[in-house]
């Protein structure tokens, strides 16, 4: 995949992140489909699909990559250093998160572009009144992942989600 030129200015980065063919396209809608949402919270949920829509409104298309992952799943990404996180202390075994990314360059973004995804979220975000986190803005850099502040005190000792 050719790498573009880091974005100088916002502007820029929308105009790099913005891709209407392939919103048109069939793999978008696919993409739409891909994250289990299955037992996910319904807030969560709403905040994925509303920020979908926020960006398709720039030409921005991205997807939620995951939502929802099993114990065994979240062994293997900590084992391959993606997370920081063991299994059964990820807010996404407990559909409290959702990994966003680009449709087209996937994870591959340059930091002002993940800027752009991180406001039009917070804006979500905001207009939802939902306290949602980002992981564009901790040390252990993830911008894709975004999850239900809190989202600790929203599960019991044995699993269950309080909502």
């Amino acid at each position: 995949m050719k790498r573009l030129p880091q974005a100088k200015t916002h502007q820029l980065a929308i105009q790099a992140l913005s891709d209407k063919s392939f919103i048109n396209s069939n793999k978008y809608k696919e993409q739409q489909l891909r994250a289990v949402r299955e037992g996910a919270h319904p807030d969560l949920i709403e905040f994925e699909r509303k920020m979908v829509k926020a960006c398709k409104a720039y030409n921005i298309p991205v997807f939620a990559s995951e939502m929802w992952r099993t114990a065994d799943e979240q062994t293997r990404l900590y084992k391959r250093g993606v997370t920081l996180a063991k299994a059964n202390k990820s807010p996404h075994q407990y559909g409290l998160a959702v990994d966003i990314i680009h449709s087209v360059r996937g994870w591959d973004l340059h930091e002002k572009e993940w800027a752009i995804l991180h406001t039009i979220g917070m804006e979500v975000a905001r207009k939802m009144n939902i306290n949602i986190e980002c992981g564009y803005k901790w040390k252990f850099y993830d911008p894709a992942h975004w999850q239900i502040k809190g989202w600790k005190t929203l599960k019991t000792d044995d699993g269950e989600i309080l909502y």
